[in-house]
């Protein structure tokens, strides 16, 4: 409701309770980042680490705007990681890391949309769909999409809109087949982009990974119970 008032009006009270409001919400993704930095989230046996499990998807997207991916996965440099892989590492497509402030607190990188967006076809393209704690705009203002009003602020930065668009890029290509991990089909805007995919034929089988199993699609998506979905593994709750 702030972005959208602000969007509206300009007017500095709006712009006020905005920044309030973000800066609140900054504090505490920085302290989870923080968190994500000074322990090991992920196992280090290479070979059968969830980081390698990820080398394998041709992109992954996330909902998610804290930075344990850029801590602990796409930005380490570890040769055994990708090796065998068809990539060299993997990237944010359309940002452009700025200048590292503090070498020993990672969790405070920042990066800003960069055009002309595209990716490096050597590159494992992660994209971030509602923005991140670690994006900032050319004024220097924090980019992350919040709240309900999450398509007219995809719609208002060029970068959300462009990596929205490959997002729905890739559920298009032939016989796509899309792992879920813990995605709680809550956001209209994404099941909006699922559902046409499988109206057009290209979402061949999902893979869902969900304390609520098939359950969850059922109450929120129920059209997508029409594409085959496979549990692999049902995690306790308290996961």
């Amino acid at each position: 409701m702030l972005q959208r008032d602000y969007r509206r009006s300009g007017n500095a009270e709006d712009e006020r309770r905005l920044i309030a409001f973000q800066t609140a919400l900054l504090r505490v993704f920085g302290d989870l980042n923080r968190s994500f930095q000074s322990r090991q989230e992920f196992s280090d046996i290479v070979a059968r680490s969830f980081r390698k499990f990820l080398t394998g998807f041709d992109a992954v997207f996330t909902l998610n705007q804290d930075l344990l991916l850029e801590l602990q996965y796409h930005r380490r440099e570890d040769v055994a990681l990708w090796h065998n892989t068809r990539w060299l590492g993997a990237e944010m497509p359309g940002l452009r890391p700025l200048p590292v402030t503090d070498h020993f607190n990672r969790a405070s990188d920042k990066w800003r949309p960069e055009e002309p967006f595209q990716s490096n076809a050597r590159m494992q393209p992660y994209y971030k769909l509602h923005g991140s704690s670690g994006w900032l705009t050319d004024d220097g203002q924090p980019l992350l999409v919040i709240g309900r009003d999450k398509t007219g602020t995809i719609a208002h930065h060029p970068i959300l809109h462009w990596t929205y668009q490959q997002f729905e890029r890739h559920l298009h290509r032939d016989d796509t087949r899309l792992m879920v991990i813990g995605y709680g089909f809550g956001d209209e805007h994404i099941n909006h982009g699922l559902v046409d995919a499988h109206r057009a034929g290209k979402l061949r089988v999902i893979y869902l990974v969900h304390p609520s199993g098939k359950a969850i699609i059922s109450s929120k998506c129920p059209e997508l119970l029409k594409v085959p979905c496979m549990c692999p593994v049902t995690l306790p709750a308290a996961y």
